[in-house]
């Protein structure tokens, strides 16, 4: 437990960090190398969209937990990194971990280039969640944001409230994601075990 929780710190200490612009990118496999290029760059830099910063953001917390340059030894893209759901809402949901806020199902017919059909967001303390690119807020704010953006531009007698939450989650189907600490764990132990840093 202790691995994971460390991670999930580190999880959090990240969001702080990553310095990314919003954009078009939407690649869950980038090669583990390229993490550190999100976080505190001078100049140009990478930008993504916000399901990609969270991934991100979890993949350099993971990488701040274990020694420096093992997580490109241990897995080539972020999107290898063995993953966990599990049913929580964000009373219940730890810190680090990913949840992904909807906006109305008929946002990208309303938007077809709408940038908010949702939020992902990472948990980074009680009622406190960051998403990119906008950064920390409640889960409230959040919602009130997607409801802004779904209402953007339309005439008043289309405009909706905040979407209704899922058995009393504000999450798609009520999941929310962290890697699975356990398969992380195995995997790095082999690795030390066989060829230490």
């Amino acid at each position: 437990m202790a691995l994971e929780q460390k991670a999930r710190e580190n999880t959090v200490a990240a969001t702080s960090n990553f310095t990314t612009e919003f954009g078009d990118l939407i690649d869950r496999n980038i090669s583990t190398t390229q993490v550190d290029g999100f976080f505190n760059f001078s100049g140009e830099g990478p930008a993504c969209d916000c399901l990609t910063a969270a991934h991100v953001v979890q993949a350099k917390g993971l990488s701040m937990t274990l020694l420096p340059g093992e997580l490109r030894l241990l897995w080539f893209t972020i999107g290898q990194i063995p993953r966990q759901s599990r049913r929580a809402n964000h009373h219940n949901m730890l810190i680090g971990d990913y949840g992904h806020i909807p906006n109305h199902s008929d946002y990208l017919d309303r938007h077809p280039d709408g940038d908010w059909q949702g939020e992902n967001v990472i948990k980074v303390g009680e009622g406190r969640f960051w998403g990119h690119p906008l950064g920390v807020m409640s889960v409230s704010e959040w919602e009130a944001q997607l409801r802004a953006e779904y209402n953007r531009g339309l005439d008043p007698a289309d405009w909706k409230g905040i979407r209704p939450r899922d058995n009393g989650s504000p999450f798609t189907r009520g999941l929310v994601e962290f890697f699975d600490m356990a398969a992380v764990a195995e995997k790095v132990f082999d690795h030390r075990s066989s060829d230490p840093l």
